[in-house]
């Protein structure tokens, strides 16, 4: 079983075991650019820099003892986009075809 978690359709989080990316017990953050047809990855790794031009384990370090994952109660530092521009990023996923 893999476990991909996304937010925002242009970053991602995948888990592997942890000795892939032990810095960050498994888990390969993803910087992505999407289009309607294709998704590239632009940054990977337990040291990839998200949109912000931040390391996401920087970010997500504060959350270990929930595993790295972080929600607004697991220490992390907000984003600098907000609930409502989260939803909207979401909506406007352009892979997405039915809205």
């Amino acid at each position: 079983m893999v476990l991909v978690m996304q937010l925002v359709p242009f970053e991602a989080m995948v888990k592997h075991p942890s000795e892939k990316y032990p810095d960050s017990n498994g888990w390969e953050f993803l910087a992505l650019t999407v289009t309607a047809e294709s998704t590239t990855i632009t940054s990977q790794g337990d040291h990839a820099l998200n949109f912000e031009g931040r390391e996401y384990l920087s970010c997500h370090a504060a959350a270990i003892e929930y595993d790295f994952v972080c929600e607004k109660n697991h220490g992390c530092a907000p984003l600098s986009i907000g609930d409502e521009q989260i939803a909207a990023l979401q909506v406007a996923d352009p892979r997405c075809t039915q809205r």
